[in-house]
């Protein structure tokens, strides 16, 4: 082939790829193209004419679809179905939930700032009401008076801005760096005109809703009582302590939703860590094998490499196990058979599938996986390519439920698009059945799964699983250079978005980032709309105290203690936050109620209204008031 363009990266489609060819180059030599009873994994790409709607284009698609399957009943009559999806959603997919939590995080904590500011803002208005009265005395109009406490909110806005620009900037350098690589296209964040008038724009939102209680009070203008207060500043009257109150308590409400959020997190998190595999992934490695063409074409000569390979990389010293699978635990891939019991009714949705592996008779004992009935292969199972299978428990209990499975007939089907005789029915007998290991990611429920030898319907390109007695990685080279010794023109180093050699822990390591990347930054929202709201709580009872000295002074002059006092203050931070705490509870279950799609996605197996995290915030905001209070 010849090189004629180069593809700039936010270009490439599908993400995965590297290299593109025109169809028309392969489509005489390639057999998964050649024949209609090859089904590739094959992609349509469409743009839609003005006033047609994706609804409408996919009610098209499948009425075609339904169309193909009939005249070809022989080689596709099951494929009667398209899915039709948005092309955005390739390059944001299962993170797109995600980063809606975040921005809701977020969005949380900037409102509690802008109401935090709002309260101090309308203290400070109270504290200077007597300036705002000799104003007015001397002349001045309410609304000159309010102007005046507009213009300096506008400047401390101003100032704010200013330094989120440079936090800005700062975070989207970190994020470029820090993201993991399953969150799409960091890499292309940068800080632009953009980026500038999105803060710009919320700083200048943000800014007048913290000044509009301040600009109000102002604009209100001053009473008499302003001036015969003296030096003494006022509180508003009842007015005003109702609003200081409903603020702070504003705040405990908002601070309680992210603090539950953050607990909901952290069970979910903790529930996807301890979550069975159904084997033990330390010191497991894959290594992918794609043979060169077409030197290794045929079955046989595939086959025979993968035996060689296999053993090479047993010889390896710190080597304990090497495996064959088309599909390793947790790749992220997989193909589905079709399966027929005899004596059982089909499922009538076409629902009756089953992953289908190919393995190695080492594939048990290098997992470390368990078998629950029955046996497993063994080496003549391999070399003679037998028709007996095993199967997982899942596809046990759906097929056989509360009987024996083992000696059961079954028939599966050909699963190798690439390889002569695609979905020709593969007789077989069930000889074991093995635990439940989770295939596809480790979020996934646990699927149907039919595992038949390898040697049976030969994969064109396989996996290798290591298992080693230290870390994987030190091995890497070794095991390189003894699978290059086999084959020289064996591709061993793949390209950014390919790993050929992978350990299994950075395989979940990498699932679990994004995951943990949401709780730490939610943790980190729910922390610092906590400080908030306790600099908010302290400074709402600071100023009632100020504003009642003289009547707490009389109190203890008509016999109070100093304890009663303390008391009669911590009483009212109490009545805050439980205002703070059943709003914020409220408000907390209808917000998941409303985005309860996207929570679903985010927690794994966690209620997004379960009460313990609620319970757990709701104290924690109690005893962070009550402390405010008493200081």
């Amino acid at each position: 082939v010849t090189v004629v363009g180069v593809l700039s990266a936010p270009m490439g489609y599908p993400l995965w790829g590297d290299m593109w060819r025109p169809i028309s180059a392969i489509v005489d030599t390639d057999p998964a193209l050649a024949s209609r009873n090859h089904h590739s994994d094959s992609r349509v790409i469409v743009r839609l004419r003005d006033g047609v709607t994706p609804a409408a284009a996919m009610a098209e698609l499948g009425t075609i679809q339904r169309r193909l399957a009939r005249t070809y009943a022989e080689h596709g009559g099951d494929w009667t179905s398209t899915d039709f999806k948005p092309l955005s959603w390739e390059f944001i997919g299962e993170s797109a939930p995600i980063l809606t939590t975040l921005v809701g995080a977020a969005a949380l904590v900037l409102l509690v700032a802008c109401v935090n500011v709002a309260a101090l803002l309308l203290l400070r208005a109270f504290a200077r009401e007597r300036e705002f009265a000799i104003r007015a005395a001397l002349g001045a109009s309410a609304a000159r008076v309010a102007r005046l406490a507009g213009l300096e909110s506008a400047v401390l806005g101003v100032v704010a801005t200013a330094f989120a620009m440079l936090i800005t900037w700062a975070g989207l350098t970190v994020i470029r760096h820090a993201a993991p690589e399953t969150v799409p296209r960091t890499a292309e964040l940068s800080f632009d005109w953009r980026v500038a008038a999105l803060v710009a724009a919320l700083g200048t939102i943000s800014t007048s809703v913290s000044m509009s209680a301040s600009f109000v009070r102002a604009a209100r203008g001053s009473s008499i009582e302003s001036l015969r207060a003296g030096w003494q500043p006022t509180s508003g009257g009842h007015a005003g302590n109702r609003w200081r109150s409903a603020l702070a308590a504003m705040q405990l409400a908002i601070a309680l939703t992210l603090v539950a959020g953050a607990g909901l997190l952290i069970e979910s998190f903790r529930r996807l860590s301890d979550v069975d595999l159904g084997f033990v992934p330390e010191h497991l490695a894959s290594f992918v094998i794609s043979p060169p063409t077409p030197k290794y074409a045929s079955p046989e000569q595939a086959a025979a490499l993968y035996a060689r390979l296999q053993e090479a990389a047993a010889s390896v010293s710190g080597v304990e196990g090497v495996a064959i699978t088309n599909h390793g635990p947790l790749g992220g891939a997989g193909i589905a058979t079709k399966f027929l019991v005899p004596g059982r009714t089909p499922a009538p949705d076409g629902s009756d599938a089953a992953f289908y592996k190919t393995v190695s008779a080492s594939y048990l004992s290098v997992l470390k996986s368990r078998l629950v009935k029955g046996r497993w292969f063994t080496d003549a199972d391999i070399r003679e390519a037998g028709t007996g299978v095993v199967v997982n428990e899942q596809l046990a209990k759906r097929a056989w439920p509360n009987e024996d499975p083992i000696g059961r007939p079954i028939t599966i089907f050909r699963s190798s698009q690439a390889r002569p005789g695609f979905g020709d029915p593969l007789p077989s007998v069930v000889i074991g059945v093995i635990a439940n290991i989770r295939n596809w990611s480790i979020a996934d429920d646990v699927g149907e799964e039919v595992y038949v030898p390898y040697t049976r319907e030969v994969w064109p390109g396989v996996g290798l699983l290591i298992r080693t007695r230290g870390d994987p990685m030190r091995l890497e080279r070794a095991i390189r250079r003894a699978l290059l010794d086999i084959e020289p023109a064996l591709p061993v180093l793949g390209s950014a978005r390919w790993h050929t050699f992978e350990p299994i822990d950075a395989n979940i390591a990498r699932q679990l980032a994004p995951r943990r990347t949401v709780l730490r930054l939610v943790t980190a929202f729910a922390v610092a709309a906590l400080a908030l709201a306790a600099i908010g709580v302290y400074g709402v009872i600071a100023f009632g105290v100020a504003q009642r000295r003289r009547e707490f002074g009389i109190r203890m002059a008509i016999g109070a203690t100093s304890r009663d006092v303390v008391r009669l203050v911590l009483w009212q931070s109490a009545t805050l936050a439980a205002v703070g705490v059943m709003a914020g509870t409220a408000g907390g279950l209808a917000m998941a109620r409303a985005l309860r799609a996207s929570l679903d996605s985010v927690l794994y197996r966690t209620s997004p209204f379960g009460a313990g995290p609620f319970a757990a915030a709701a104290a924690l905001l109690g005893v962070i008031a009550l402390t405010a209070a008493w200081i």
